[in-house]
């Protein structure tokens, strides 16, 4: 996957799980990563990550619950590294997904997410 010149927002990637594994390899393959979730501190840690091995990163924080919000962090993508070509939709609510479970079957605990090694 080359993903040089692109701009990718990976919302759910403050967390230690799929949505950092995605945005570490989306800056890998050369996308500039704004890295969007609630939680301040795992958003920084995340970008941290990014910056560490090179890559490019901003954080902003966002609900994606909230219309007003989205728009903001796609304005932010845009204003920062000049345009948005990917967007992944990571974020959830595990405990409003769980509620769910009678219908849906079986929602592990704790979900995994390992990115293929390059």
């Amino acid at each position: 996957m080359n993903l040089t010149g692109q701009t990718a927002i990976v919302t759910g990637a403050g967390g230690p799980g799929c949505g950092r594994a995605i945005a570490r390899r989306f800056a890998r393959e050369g996308a500039s990563v704004v890295v969007n979730d609630i939680d301040e501190s795992g958003a920084l840690h995340t970008r941290s990550l990014i910056e560490a091995e090179g890559g490019r990163a901003a954080a902003f924080l966002a609900n994606v619950a909230l219309e007003a919000e989205v728009c903001a962090l796609i304005a932010f993508a845009e204003a920062t590294f000049g345009g948005l070509d990917v967007v992944v939709n990571n974020a959830s609510d595990l405990a409003t997904i769980r509620k769910c479970r009678s219908i849906t079957g079986s929602i592990p605990s704790k979900p995994t997410c390992s990115a293929p090694s390059t």
